[in-house]
């Protein structure tokens, strides 16, 4: 499968799950009470946590492995299935000391019922990072959207039939064994009693880096919430939380899509550098490419579509995209580099990097928030730049590239993208689009900047369909 088809199923499967949490959000909000919501967030807190601890990094190795035997296929799936009975039953320990620490009786049930969900998921996993290994995202996408629908259903059914939070648990245990037993059929793979120590210790150095390297992840995606919550209160932190979801909602999805199908691509050529290089340096051009139209319109449309999206109330919201667009894009530019490092084995020095993210970051934010919720934001944008460097160093010291080759690709997409600014300025002071309200300007002003962004990206800078399908190339 072609880097494009990938991208392109990848891209099919994330749509139906985010469309099929969007039309459960939307129903099952009017169905269930907020305190339902609550609880299930409140078992969230250690089921996300184990859910990040469920293999160690021993999925990932499947699909970075330059030469995969039987054996460490065999092994890798039995260490799997036992951290995942360890936990499980780690969940089941934790649950009373939970419900009594938050004072909630019934969620000692939930934690319980959520805690199969780990070694359920246990049986499909080696099944499906053979697939990711293979780049089978076409039936990897079947799968996934089968799975999504699946939960929402049965939790529409069960919110019907007044079954509360019951109903949100009901989703995630459907969906996981739908996804684990489709990945069991779509696979030719059988697990058999193979145990080999000797496979497993010439993984441990890889599978422990980068187990570290997800926990350090973990608690820099989560350290800017602790940080504002703490220092300036809940008002400010609500304010961060939806001004980054609607920025997040393009990145995580342009950037998580792009990496998922590098890691396997990048990995089949590790042996090359050259053509690991090429692909790097592409993918870096695509996310720019990409990225760069999408968040500079969420920059100029910030209040507009904040007020769409969230409401009046929420207006304050959008003073943050001053800080937050530029963040996140920096943040995006790091995904092909990670990617880059986890099929190459260097998982050691990813773990570092994370590492030395989470510290800037909480460093920052701390420092910034002195001055209120702005100074927090520009804290992260901060933190974003100062971990740019050595990220980018370590990349392209790791696949002998200079400087000039990395921001080359830069140079087409951020005129394209400063060209369709400036006709944003220019159809905004023509006074049209604010005649036809919120809803009339933020459509008339994204269908300006598409225009304007793929003109003179095609017509005036002569970037032809095959330089585009260049970037997508096998």
């Amino acid at each position: 499968m072609t880097i494009a088809s990938g991208l392109r199923w990848v891209a099919v499967s994330q749509g139906v799950r985010v469309g099929s949490q969007i039309f459960s959000l939307v129903v099952l909000s009017r169905l269930l009470p907020p305190h339902a919501y609550g609880l299930i967030g409140m078992a969230m807190t250690v089921t996300n946590l184990a859910f990040m601890f469920r293999d160690l990094g021993t999925m990932i190795t499947i699909v970075q492995r330059p030469h995969l035997t039987a054996s460490l296929t065999n092994t890798l799936f039995w260490i799997n299935a036992g951290l995942a009975v360890a936990i499980f039953f780690a969940m089941l320990l934790s649950a009373a000391p939970l419900a009594g620490a938050y004072r909630e009786p019934a969620l000692a049930a939930i934690v319980c019922a959520l805690a199969t969900c780990i070694p359920i998921s246990s049986l499909g996993a080696v099944q499906q990072a053979l697939m990711e290994r293979q780049s089978a995202f076409r039936r990897l996408a079947g799968i996934e959207g089968i799975s999504a629908v699946a939960g929402v259903v049965t939790a529409v059914v069960l919110a019907f039939n007044n079954h509360g939070a019951w109903s949100l648990v009901g989703q995630m245990l459907v969906a996981t064994a739908v996804a684990a037993a489709l990945s069991c059929r779509a696979s030719d793979w059988r697990p058999q009693w193979r145990f080999d120590l000797t496979e497993l210790r010439d993984i441990s150095g890889f599978t422990t880096h980068y187990a570290a390297f997800q926990f350090a992840s973990y608690l820099q995606k989560n350290a800017d919430a602790a940080v504002i919550g703490y220092a300036i209160g809940s008002v400010a932190l609500g304010l961060y939380a939806m001004a980054s979801k609607i920025l997040l909602f393009p990145l995580q999805n342009i950037s998580g899509i792009a990496t998922r199908v590098l890691i396997p691509a990048l990995s089949r050529r590790q042996h090359n550098l050259v053509e690991v290089s090429a692909l790097y340096l592409r993918a870096n051009t695509a996310i720019v490419l990409l990225l760069s139209p999408v968040l500079t319109l969420l920059f100029y449309l910030r209040y507009p579509i904040v007020d769409v999206v969230l409401g009046p109330r929420w207006h304050a919201a959008a003073d943050l995209f001053v800080w937050l667009v530029p963040a996140g894009f920096v943040q995006a530019v790091h995904a092909p580099a990670q990617a880059t490092l986890v099929a190459l084995g260097k998982a050691g020095p990813l773990f570092k990097l994370s590492l030395f993210n989470t510290v800037s970051q909480i460093a920052c934010i701390a420092i910034g928030s002195q001055w209120g919720l702005n100074g927090a934001a520009c804290g992260l944008l901060v933190a974003s730049i100062i971990v740019f460097a050595p990220t980018l160093m370590i990349a392209c010291q790791s696949l002998n590239i200079n400087f000039h080759a990395f921001f080359n690709g830069y140079a087409r997409p951020v005129l394209a993208t400063l060209a369709m600014l400036l006709v944003l300025q220019i159809v905004d002071a023509s006074g049209v689009p604010r005649a036809s309200g919120t809803y009339g300007y933020c459509t008339l002003q994204i269908m300006a900047a598409a225009g304007s962004y793929l003109f003179v990206l095609l017509v005036l800078l002569r970037v032809g369909a095959s330089d585009l399908r260049s970037l997508f190339r096998p």
